[in-house]
């Protein structure tokens, strides 16, 4: 990983995959990008609780990062810089250094 991806990747961590929710739903979203799914729907496609994913699917609104479209239901806001910061993200979670890298940083940010 580059010195530039890696300043990318931390950005992204720090902002927003604050829960291992939110890492869920984040790369939930960067395999379906072009979907819009329910809470629901989520939450059974990844194996978590839908009460649980609707604060993170919230909390990442409220940051910019999701939208909900005109049915209610969550989709991806189309901001390059997050995309941009998604990809290096997802990217960086097939790499065991890099996802140790990220597992401990959010483990970091949690332990504050």
């Amino acid at each position: 990983m580059s010195e530039r991806e890696r300043d990318i990747l931390v950005k992204f961590v720090d902002t927003y995959v604050s829960t291992f929710e939110a890492w869920d739903v984040l790369i939930y979203f960067a395999a379906h990008a072009s979907e819009s799914v329910s809470v629901v729907d989520l939450a059974r496609d990844i194996g978590r609780r839908p009460e649980d994913l609707s604060q993170a699917a919230a909390r990442l609104s409220s940051q910019g990062a999701l939208e909900r479209d005109r049915d209610g239901a969550w989709q991806l806001c189309a901001d390059e810089d997050f995309r941009q910061g998604l990809d290096t993200f997802a990217k960086a979670i097939h790499d065991h250094k890099d996802r140790l890298y990220v597992l401990t940083r959010l483990l970091e940010n949690l332990s504050r």
